[in-house]
């Protein structure tokens, strides 16, 4: 059966919409499809109007089943870090375990280490002096 935390509080879903939601979180394994049918809508009816009206719902599922499987991906990171024999596999194997506990929120620590020296200052210049040109005292010179 799904959590209460994937539905939203005070909202009413129709018997069909909670078996929907219960067979996505369990026996579906995620399949819109499968937890429809299981949910006793027609086989081959278009979900798109049902997914919009429970986006919301299915997202906190998928959210649940990655937190529900991070011990798992955490224990496969150690257990292909402790083996002695060739892991099949291993490289995928560690990578889809990493996304998946990233996407939870356990995250490798990243530092990042900023060090920023100056080595100017601000230089106030002197104002302007004004300067005065008379023009009757200038001299014309014709070229």
């Amino acid at each position: 059966m799904i959590p209460a935390a994937a539905k939203k509080n005070g909202r009413n879903y129709t018997k069909k919409q909670e078996l929907f939601l219960d067979a996505l979180y369990e026996d579906a394994k995620g399949n819109i499809n499968n937890a429809m049918v299981v949910a006793g809508y027609k086989e081959g009816a278009g979900s798109t109007a049902l997914v919009r009206s429970l986006h919301q719902e299915i997202v906190e599922i998928a959210t649940l089943i990655l937190a529900r499987n991070a011990p798992k991906a955490a224990n496969k990171l150690v257990d292909i870090m402790d083996s002695d024999v060739p892991v099949p596999q291993a490289s995928q194997k560690l990578n889809a375990a990493q996304g998946l506990l990233d996407r939870v929120g356990v995250i490798r620590e990243s530092k990042v280490t900023v060090d920023h020296s100056v080595t100017g200052g601000i230089f106030v210049m002197p104002a302007k002096e004004e300067i005065i040109i008379d023009a009757s005292d200038a001299e014309v010179i014709n070229e």
